[in-house]
């Protein structure tokens, strides 16, 4: 095949989202059919070069859009847990390794190693256990409130402590999912996602990568305003019901946790341990935010 010359150069420092096409052109020696075009897009996924076949004018076949969500990974689910708290090491950490699937721990630099908190040896450990550490901010404050200088200080001395530590992240959740244009914009300079709350699943075609949405599981429990009144939203049935709607829908679910907040109690424990066996059993990938996001890229990719 002759093809257009592929600008390779053209990949170094390119922005998350360029997807850089190349054209292949058949000569009429090969049996797709005289002088057909094939059209890739070439996209970075995971540090990885994702080459997707996007369709031909030949007659061959071509993988159905139903064979590329199953080969992106068909949805994600996310446990991630705010606050860094100690329970996260002595509740989370061993739930998860016996299910050796990982969690997400999002950190205040500043409350390491508090008696609430853990320690950074412990922290460590979680990332050798594989799961992920990420930016809660350094002291947790109401980003909306800060002035530019303080709101920056806050997103980027945590992630330079975090890194000084050896545990590098791009990912930040904001203090009390507060945020705002103003706020992801300052987060778009040192991060590649911003998580916030809600009660919604993230569409991976529609990524609002700065306003990740959440899943309240344990503690601080989703608000469903409609009528009649929403069923409750603190069962294991309505953490399974946004299980499903993840796998049927193609998207990323992401749980949030407070393993010392109000309402974590032995039942919320035990809806945890059987929600997290339930995603084991279904059309998805248990994943950190990372590995979430390298799904979603993939899902948003299939036509």
């Amino acid at each position: 095949m002759a093809g257009r010359p592929l600008p390779f150069g053209g990949l170094e420092g390119a922005g998350p989202n360029a997807h850089p096409e190349v054209v292949l052109q058949n000569s009429g020696s090969h049996d797709i059919g005289p002088k057909s075009w094939l059209r890739f897009t070439l996209a970075a996924v995971s540090g990885a070069l994702l080459l997707s076949a996007c369709g031909s004018t030949s007659s061959g076949p071509t993988p159905s859009t139903a064979e590329c969500l199953q080969a992106a990974g068909n949805s994600a689910v996310t446990f991630v847990a705010d606050d860094g708290y100690q329970q996260d090491w002595t509740i989370l950490r061993p739930i998860f390794k016996e299910a050796g699937v990982p969690f997400v721990s999002a950190v205040i630099t500043n409350s390491i190693g508090h008696a609430s908190n853990t320690s950074l040896d412990q922290i460590k450990q979680l990332a050798a256990d594989g799961d992920e550490i990420v930016s809660h901010t350094v002291t947790h404050p109401d980003l909306n409130t800060l002035n530019d200088a303080m709101l920056d200080a806050e997103l980027k001395d945590s992630q330079a402590a975090l890194a000084a530590a050896g545990l590098p992240t791009n990912h930040v959740v904001y203090p009390m999912g507060d945020t705002s244009e103003r706020v992801e914009q300052a987060a778009s300079k040192y991060y590649q996602l911003g998580v916030g709350v809600g009660n919604g699943l993230n569409d991976p075609k529609a990524l609002e990568r700065y306003d990740l949405h959440r899943v309240a599981l344990g503690s601080y429990f989703d608000v469903i305003p409609s009528s009649p009144p929403h069923p409750p939203t603190n069962t294991l049935a309505y953490y399974k019901a946004r299980i499903d709607e993840a796998v049927q829908t193609h998207q990323w679910l992401i749980f949030m946790l407070h393993s010392a907040g109000p309402g974590f109690d032995e039942a919320q424990v035990e809806a945890l341990k059987d929600t997290v066996a339930y995603a084991k059993t279904q059309n998805t990938n248990v994943t950190t935010l990372s590995g979430g996001y390298a799904v979603a890229q993939k899902l948003a990719a299939c036509k």
